[in-house]
């Protein structure tokens, strides 16, 4: 279903209110009668005097006062005149018959259920961003919602909330409480100090974004006291789109509650204000039901109003703490893993804070005789044990990408416990121990950007869970070892090489933290979203037949994905059948020829994955991964000269001068799983497809999904490709395509994983 625009509100109001004479008397009282005035011009507040609302700001919230009433949302208990115009969300757009502002609607679940934000938290956002000029918002059932047993939100235009239209002002001293690399200024979740309140806004390039920031907000407000799980904590919402110089962008600004009703609400003296704080009112617009608290509100008493019944601001600086650290309010618990950091013959790093019991601020360690040599004394190991959950230590030089063309070397921090040993090579390895879902959330940051969208970064902490659970349930799984196969005829002119690599050969932790296993790159990638991402799955993984997924990914398909064989040993599953990455999924049966390679890689056809939006590839891919724009097709040249000694380097093959590179097989995606290579002293077959990448590249081509071309003055050889990657499993670009259409992590998955299933384990 379409979410009408703003000029379709319009025109529904208008017709609702020619045929509705009650709501278009009181919208034009509302316009004619109804009293305004600016109470503060520094903070924007103003009063509206609004005896039409008396009945919302009396109303009786608790629960027996509730059930006791008709519910006058459900469409039993309106008014005949009022119809409903259908939203998506399974909502319905209704003309507030009680308005405060001049275009007023309330937007009600269809089903009579209780408000909770978890309704709307996936489309207020998105609402907001459909309709201009207005600000959608969301009374919490203690919060200013008079019908708190019908879940809904509500909507008018922005120009006459004192917030919104001011927000710039309140927004100049804002505390940024998360950012991202690159990310410009102006976007991430904040603190707003200059208000009369505690507020926090989180800003998005795109809905998306913002909602999940929004959600991860949300998540880190503390449940007060006596409250069971199912019920929320207190606050307000309002979202809107902001249009200035720089674009377009989403603003969803967040008041927490501490209170539903100010003191003087049940006050028995002339201090009595019947003044009832919803969304609206945390926002600037004071509505007075009576006359008399109209006449003696003033902007200090006004803001002393929401200062009482919001959060303190030292309240807010520990929601601000737990928003930055990615806290919620549920207690999670996942298995400890040990993670490969680097190996080194010494290690720098640094103890944060006085959180490990051993040592704190900056370390050095040696390795010496098969020992570790810390502070003049040897040992045969070191662990290095966090006190407290915040505990955080950095490690110097850690090698990302290894091998690959975006290779570095940074400093890394992470959660946990470190762990030195002796390794086999005389050298140290330094070995995070970590919590499984604290270390998937590196994990979705670093294989992609955090700021990706929830739906992409759900998908795969899914699949992430699934191949480590998977690794550490099954130690030696038959696909995970590495492989090496080796044939050379009599005269030595020919050698047959088959090789795959497994993660078999890390003998002192689970996994590394490169793109060997996983990328895990410590905690300054991780977003909020990220975090979302991990808890909104928590305990989710694929399964097939009862048994944990083998669940790969790659960075691009190239248009299709790959069977398993095509990159490592001669077995296939059911789950990673190649298929085209489109809407339509369909499977591939059969390998292609040569000639359709030719086609499909000259001829690139329409896919998820075959993108040029840069903004969404902007939020998806980590800086390193953005200096590759040529993901869905690229072109590569290799001299004859060039390609013999990158082959006996990596190899140690000496074939001589490179005279032909002939593919032998090509799989159902295109990519060549046995290539011929030609030279004048010896010829060579190789496979499988990261063994060809690996031998004609300085570091990695980025597929083996190509054909070759010469050219005829020097002999060149032109490589034509397609995709980033293996091509196994879920195409991350085409993941985050599906996802910017507003797929869920599902759909996503099952468009991927075919015949898997979703199950929760714990």
């Amino acid at each position: 279903m379409q979410t009408p625009d703003s000029r379709q509100l319009d025109a529904f109001f208008n017709e609702q209110l020619t045929t509705w004479k009650d709501a278009a008397r009181r919208y034009e009282e509302l316009e004619t009668h109804v009293l305004r005035r600016p109470l503060d011009a520094e903070s924007g507040l103003l009063a509206q005097c609004n005896p039409a609302r008396i009945h919302s700001a009396t109303a009786r919230v608790a629960n027996g006062s509730v059930e006791a009433r008709p519910c006058f949302l459900c469409p039993e208990n309106r008014p005949a005149e009022q119809t409903a115009l259908p939203l998506p969300c399974e909502l319905q757009l209704l003309v507030n018959p009680f308005p405060i502002l001049p275009h007023h609607f309330t937007l009600i679940a269809r089903q009579h259920r209780p408000q909770r934000f978890s309704l709307f938290a996936q489309c207020i956002v998105g609402l907001a961003a459909q309709w201009d000029d207005y600000v959608v918002f969301y009374n919490g059932p203690r919060c200013g919602a008079s019908a708190p047993d019908h879940a809904h939100l509500q909507a008018g235009q922005a120009q006459y909330v004192p917030f919104v239209k001011h927000f710039q002002r309140f927004f100049a001293q804002a505390v940024r409480l998360t950012s991202k690399e690159g990310e410009e200024q102006g976007r991430g979740i904040y603190l707003l100090t200059r208000y009369c309140c505690p507020v926090f806004a989180a800003i998005g390039n795109t809905p998306e974004e913002t909602s999940t920031m929004l959600r991860s907000m949300v998540a880190a407000l503390p449940r007060p006291e006596g409250r069971t799980d199912d019920d929320e904590a207190d606050f307000n919402v309002l979202c809107w789109k902001k249009q200035d110089a720089s674009g377009a962008s989403y603003v969803a600004a967040l008041f927490p509650r501490r209170k539903h009703r100010p003191d003087c609400y049940f006050a028995a003296d002339d201090s009595k204000m019947l003044i009832s704080p919803g969304a609206l009112d945390m926002a600037g617009l004071l509505v007075c039901a009576r006359l008399e608290d109209y006449d003696h509100l003033t902007a200090e008493c006004a803001a002393s109003i929401l200062r009482e019944v919001a959060v303190t601001t030292t309240a807010a600086q520990l929601i601000a703490r737990r928003i930055t650290e990615g806290k919620d309010a549920a207690a999670p618990f996942s298995p400890t893993i040990k993670v490969g950091l680097m190996h080194a013959q010494a290690l720098r790093f640094t103890l944060h804070g006085d959180a490990y019991a051993l040592a704190c601020g900056e370390q050095q360690v040696s390795a010496q005789g098969g020992g570790v040599v810390w502070n003049g004394a040897v040992y045969d190991k070191l662990l290095f044990a966090p006190q407290t959950p915040e505990a955080t230590f950095t490690l110097q030089q850690v090698v990302i990408g290894k091998d690959f063309h975006w290779q570095r070397a940074e400093a890394q921090t992470f959660c946990g416990a470190l762990l030195i040993l002796p390794d086999k090579d005389g050298g140290l390895a330094a070995i995070n121990l970590v919590s499984l879902e604290t270390y998937l959330e590196s994990v979705v940051s670093s294989e992609m950007s955090g700021t990706s969208s929830l739906a992409l970064l759900q998908a795969h902490a899914v699949i992430s869970r699934s191949w480590t659970l998977r690794k550490l349930t099954e130690p030696s799984p038959q696909h995970h070892a590495s492989c090496q196969q080796m044939e050379l005829t009599a005269d030595n002119s020919f050698r047959s090489i088959t090789r795959w690599y497994g993660t078999d050969d890390h003998e002192l932790y689970d996994v590394c933290a490169d793109d060997h296993c996983q990328r895990y790159q410590g905690t300054t990638r991780i977003t909020p979203a990220a975090r979302e991402a991990v808890r909104t799955t928590r305990g989710q993984v694929l399964t097939y037949a009862d048994a944990l997924c083998d669940a790969r990914f790659s960075k691009c398909c190239g248009g299709i994905t790959e069977r398993f064989s095509a990159c490592w040993e001669d077995e296939d599953f059911d789950y990673l059948t190649p298929l085209t990455d489109d809407a339509n999924a369909t499977l591939v049966q059969r390998d292609m020829t040569e000639d359709e390679a030719r086609r499909f890689i000259l001829n690139p056809p329409a896919a998820y994955c075959h993108t040029q939006d840069a903004a969404l590839l902007r939020e998806m891919l980590n800086d390193y991964d953005l200096q590759t724009p040529d993901f869905y097709r690229w072109t590569e040249r290799l001299t004859p000269d060039d390609a013999a000694r990158l082959i006996k380097e990596k190899s140690g093959e000496d074939v001589g001068q490179v005279t032909d590179l002939q593919p032998l097989q090509r799989s159902a995606s295109g990519r060549i799983t046995r290539l011929r290579i030609v030279g004048t002293k010896r010829t060579i077959d190789v496979g499988k497809e990261l063994e060809i990448r690996r031998l004609l590249s300085p570091s990695h081509l980025k597929s083996s999904a190509f054909i070759v071309e010469r050219e005829a003055v020097n002999g060149t050889f032109v490589l034509h490709g397609a995709g980033w990657g293996h091509g196994v499993g879920l195409c991350q670009i085409g993941a985050a395509a599906m996802a910017a259409e507003g797929k869920t992590y599902e759909e996503i998955l099952t468009h991927y994983y075919h015949h898997a299933n979703i199950q929760k384990v714990y």
